[in-house]
């Protein structure tokens, strides 16, 4: 636990400032998961945890800085949370829907 050790790491590598926003944008999410905080968070609960949104493109990102030879399955992870993500927008979502149901 060299802080000073740990700061110039950070400094050098930006993968790992990135890795350390995403894991710290992970923390509050994995601490208010249960039921019990859901309750006493009520609608914030949800407001909270879409910082989820921030979360997971940083550690996609954080992944691509990692590997610097081989990138397909950074390159691969990132196809698929751009997808799901772009899935969670509302007029993606409904043109889906038409597309697979039919015009209904």
């Amino acid at each position: 636990m060299d802080l000073a050790l740990i700061a110039r790491d950070l400094e050098e590598r930006q993968a790992m400032s990135v890795g350390l926003l995403a894991l710290l944008a992970l923390i509050p999410l994995a601490a208010t998961s249960t039921r019990g905080w859901q309750r006493r968070l009520g609608k914030r609960w949800r407001t909270l945890h879409r910082l989820i949104y921030v979360a997971v493109p940083l550690s996609v990102w954080h992944y691509l800085w990692l590997e610097r030879d081989i990138i397909t399955l950074p390159l691969v992870y990132a196809a698929v949370v751009g997808g799901l993500l772009a899935l969670r927008l509302p007029a993606l979502r409904h043109a889906l829907r038409r597309l697979i149901l039919g015009r209904r």
